[in-house]
């Protein structure tokens, strides 16, 4: 698959996602909110598991969503930096906002316009390794991210994700116990009877819990 990751890309419509703005498709939007309870508003429903994971990934990384920075689907145009919006031959152009596949992330660390930001590099990095364009460097929009490819794009993203356990916590395994302790009195026992053992003696050990 190919990513459209310039600025600008072709619009959402044509990429399978039908209407967005004035006719935005809100009943496709869904409730998005990251491990640590911020909420992003809502997104479409073919990208938010993908979206979901990726936020709980950045928590897990050390860049977690702040609350009250972080946005999601909006109906409305794309916006210029004075606020005013885009047009294309006197026609508004829709934001990927309207579709419900652009997020804004900590907005006030990463201001739209601004001359510097706080966006970690590896967060870019991962986003586009899921498919998603950052408008950072393009038009210094630093918060936004917005997905890049077709419906089916996204939800092979989401299998890609699920097997690489993107946003999952490592499983920690306890070890310890009245067993594993007596497991490893067996093993030095076994371990000592072994230095002095000849050739062809067998040794059986029984362990009870």
């Amino acid at each position: 698959m190919a990513f459209d990751f310039r600025y600008p890309n072709v619009p959402a419509n044509e990429r399978g996602w039908g209407p967005g703005y004035p006719n935005c498709q809100t009943d496709k939007w869904v409730s998005l909110k990251a491990a640590n309870g911020v909420g992003f508003g809502s997104v479409h429903r073919r990208v938010h598991d993908l979206l979901r994971r990726l936020l709980d990934e950045c928590i897990l990384k050390g860049y977690p969503p702040k609350a009250g920075q972080c946005w999601g689907a909006v109906c409305r145009c794309s916006h210029r930096s004075d606020g005013t919006c885009a047009e294309v031959n006197g026609v508004e152009v829709p934001s990927n906002h309207s579709w419900g596949l652009a997020i804004d992330f900590n907005s006030l660390d990463n201001p739209y316009g601004g001359t510097t930001h706080k966006m970690p590099a590896w967060v870019p990095e991962l986003f586009k390794s899921y498919g998603f364009r950052w408008l950072g460097p393009p038009i210094h929009d630093w918060q936004h991210f917005d997905f890049a490819g077709t419906p089916e794009d996204a939800d092979r993203m989401l299998a890609k994700a699920k097997q690489n356990a993107l946003g999952e916590k490592p499983i920690r395994y306890k070890v310890g116990g009245r067993l594993f302790n007596k497991l490893r009195n067996a093993l030095e026992y076994l371990r000592s009877k072994l230095k002095h053992a000849k050739g062809g003696q067998d040794f059986h050990i029984t362990v009870k819990d």
